[in-house]
């Protein structure tokens, strides 16, 4: 990987020491930088994770992707860097008794005899990386996270919304057991054809920025487009602005 042109993808410009201060500012970094989207699954585009691929895809023609090659790629780049990173799979919004449907791909990374939690394409941003185990909390776009253990064999990544009501709810479960890229072929499959999947029922492009998450959404039994930022409440718009709006703040265009 030519991680120059990672770095200038992302807009890290800082020491890239093996620190776990490295490792908080390239995981905020890549999130401000690459969307989440979903934009091949409509076009029938297969995904491919292999390294070649991820790195053409996000790193040179400056597109976003799902968890599997948003986090994929980080793994690549954080490798080539000398960090030690296990890719793992998880199950969102896990229920008591777990459905075996892996479709979420996180990172741990060993350093200084602790490993880290990190996650670059679950749509939302929990923070700094999070120790496991640990008691810590993070703060993520207005909610707390920690990681609790969950099903007698796994963890979860427990999220605290700010509300009067809010209890800890579980974000996703997960295991510390490495996985390999061919552990995700499935799983990736399933997320690109199945019905049930969200990602084949509706169109997303969703990034944090300094000033808060903006996203684009279309549900596929609804012509309607849909735009939210941090300073408004979501919004019905037309084809016009949603084209506009992919170029001006996620820098895409519809044929990329």
């Amino acid at each position: 990987m030519n991680l120059e042109l990672f770095f200038k993808r992302i807009g890290f410009q800082g020491n890239p020491s093996l620190t776990l201060e490295t490792l908080t500012a390239i995981q905020q970094a890549f999130l401000q930088a690459v969307p989440f989207e979903n934009l091949d699954i409509h076009k029938g585009i297969k995904f491919n994770l292999t390294p070649e691929s991820l790195f053409e895809k996000i790193v040179r023609q400056h597109r976003g992707g799902v968890c599997f090659e948003s986090n994929g790629l980080l793994h690549d780049a954080l490798t080539q860097m000398g960090f030690s990173v296990d890719l793992l799979s998880a199950e969102m919004y896990p229920s008591e008794k777990l459905t075996g449907l892996n479709t979420h791909m996180a990172l741990l990374v060993h350093l200084n005899d602790e490993s880290y939690l990190v996650d670059v394409g679950n749509g939302r941003c929990f923070g700094d990386p999070l120790p496991i185990p640990g008691p810590s909390t993070s703060e993520g776009e207005g909610v707390t996270y920690k990681i609790l253990p969950f099903n007698n064999t796994h963890l979860a990544l427990f999220a605290l919304e700010k509300t009067p009501e809010a209890q800890w709810q579980p974000r996703y479960a997960f295991n510390t057991t490495p996985r390999t890229r061919q552990d995700f072929i499935e799983p990736s499959h399933y997320i690109e054809t199945s019905p049930d999947s969200v990602f084949t029922q509706s169109n997303i492009v969703s990034m944090l920025t300094p000033e808060g998450r903006i996203t684009l959404s279309q549900k596929h039994d609804d012509h309607k487009i849909f735009w939210s930022d941090a300073h408004s409440e979501k919004r019905e718009i037309s084809q016009k602005e949603y084209v506009l709006l992919l170029a001006d703040r996620f820098k895409l265009t519809p044929s990329k």
